[in-house]
């Protein structure tokens, strides 16, 4: 029997929703301004081999740090 493509969306959501390692992520949106885009475009150039995703979560954790804003893992 076929999937519908609500089952196969389904489906992939529930694997993209999980990073290599299995650690459950949750999903971001967010509207850039092309400069800032084109600095963290240049940012994943420089440094080989880091994705966006990295990027991104190590400048929050480190501003939710500076801000002594304290995260605990669920």
């Amino acid at each position: 029997m076929r999937k519908s493509n609500a089952e196969r969306q389904k489906e992939y959501r529930k694997r993209a929703l999980h990073d290599p390692d299995g650690l459950l992520l949750t999903r971001l949106q967010v509207m850039l301004s092309s400069s800032a885009a084109a600095a963290l475009a240049r940012l994943c150039d420089q440094a080989d081999g880091i994705k966006k995703r990295e990027i991104v979560e190590k400048a929050i954790l480190a501003w939710a740090e500076k801000m002594g804003a304290e995260y605990e893992a669920e």
